[in-house]
């Protein structure tokens, strides 16, 4: 650490471990800092007063082992920038995470009070423990729901009022793009929004309570993926990527992105920039044995015009915005077959996003008659996504993204389906 200034502020100047802290994604570790070879890492685990009961103890360590076990509380604590040993506590049973600790406890007896039943989280490795004389003895925190974020200003969004409904812990966005003028456009981009950075995005992140996301590359770069994939290394491993790619791509290259975060590549027919629609299906059998998906936009006409080779594409086809069915007839266009063909035959998803795209109404209720059509016919294939910084409306027009997800409230009248939707899709889809 360092003094940065008269007012002895400090700052970190490397992170000990072998790996950059997910909390403190700036700080280098301290061989990148030039310290070659040097590694420390810490363990964590749970301690409990000397006197607390074999049954109380075991009682634990199956509800710990069953948490660290479970796919919302691997990916809690992989947010914490650590990896869970449940192997190993299984194998050698309560004494891993518990016996060691109480034997340490029993030599502290003067610093802990036995007669307690609460635990205490240690914060890590040796130094860590013999620091606890100091600890008060507390409970940790629920993980049930994260804290409500502040109101919040964020650029190309309107408002700053949070949601009205609770996001469930590891809620994701799964449809916004990042723009950013250091990366140069294709010569043949015709939607060249402003600036719409990682720093922006994280913003609108924190307002409207959101933990995962995931990144689309807009047709703005073609297929040069060198801003996504930057985008991606700067979200770290709560985000997922959506590329864009010709067949030109190598089998090397699809598993660069694949270890950047990509999971599936996408196809904006409406702005083909770099790619021609005759490229899907081969490039399908590319990605199918990655477990990726392709993603397609466009109106429901061109939606409908690809039908017969959507329906024949070896992986899962993803569409965004709700398949862009116009208004005022929308599920009586012919696309709305096709779309509930293709969810019937389970290889369709559907981004309820965008709903302002082919809306006659302010309050946006004739996108909410099709929301509700296609989450009843699939709900279990169903994501929600922001289409944050809304590149097609003008600066003067951007739509409130905390009003487009309280949408959800109407839509998905259950707590259980907008979770569904939120949390459980997504990591089913994008493999958090």
């Amino acid at each position: 650490m360092k003094n940065t200034d008269k007012a002895s502020r400090a700052a970190a100047l490397a992170i000990a471990g072998a790996q950059r802290s997910v909390q403190l994604p700036g700080v280098p570790t301290f061989n990148e800092a030039g310290v070659k070879g040097y590694a420390a890492d810490a363990w964590y685990g749970l301690l409990a007063p000397a006197a607390t009961s074999d049954a109380v103890m075991q009682q634990l360590q199956r509800e710990a082992l069953a948490y660290v076990g479970s796919p919302s509380g691997a990916e809690k604590v992989r947010s914490l920038g650590l990896e869970p040993d449940r192997e190993r506590a299984q194998a050698e049973g309560r004494v891993s995470l518990f016996e060691k600790s109480q034997e340490f406890i029993q030599m502290k007896q003067s610093l802990i009070d036995p007669s307690r039943r609460q635990w205490v989280t240690a914060l890590g490795g040796a130094a860590a423990l013999s620091a606890l004389g100091g600890c008060a003895v507390t409970a940790p925190p629920s993980a049930a729901e994260p804290p409500r974020p502040p109101p919040t200003a964020v650029p190309h969004s309107a408002g700053t009022a949070i949601p009205r409904i609770s996001m469930p812990e590891l809620a994701c966005d799964c449809h916004h793009h990042i723009y950013d003028r250091r990366y140069p456009a294709h010569p043949s981009a015709t939607l060249l929004p402003d600036d719409a950075t990682v720093a922006d995005y994280r913003l609108l992140q924190r307002r409207l309570g959101l933990q995962r996301n995931v990144v689309v590359q807009p047709s703005t770069y073609g297929v040069d993926n060198r801003l996504l994939v930057d985008s991606l290394k700067a979200f770290g491993p709560s985000s997922r990527g959506v590329a864009v790619v010709d067949t030109n791509v190598t089998d090397a290259q699809l598993q660069l992105l694949h270890a950047a975060g990509v999971r599936g590549i996408r196809f904006n027919l409406s702005f083909l920039v770099g790619i021609t629609a005759d490229m899907m299906a081969p490039l399908a059998q590319r990605i199918a044995p990655l477990g990726w998906h392709l993603q397609v936009n466009g109106t429901a006409d061109r939606l409908l015009a690809a039908g017969d080779t959507l329906q024949r594409l070896a992986c899962p086809v993803v569409f965004d915005h709700m398949g862009q069915l116009p208004q005022p007839q929308a599920l009586k266009h012919p696309a709305f077959a096709l779309y509930a063909r293709l969810l019937d035959s389970g290889r369709a998803w559907f981004k309820l996003s965008g709903a302002y795209l082919t809306s006659r109404n302010s309050d946006l209720s004739d996108s909410g008659v099709v929301a509700r059509a296609l989450i009843g016919l699939a709900p279990q294939r169903m994501v929600w996504g922001s289409d944050w910084p809304h590149p097609t409306k003008k600066a003067a027009d951007k739509p409130d993204d905390a009003a487009l997800l309280d949408l959800l409230d109407d839509w998905a009248p259950t707590a259980a389906i907008r979770r569904q939707i939120l949390v459980d899709n997504p990591a089913k889809l994008y493999a958090f």
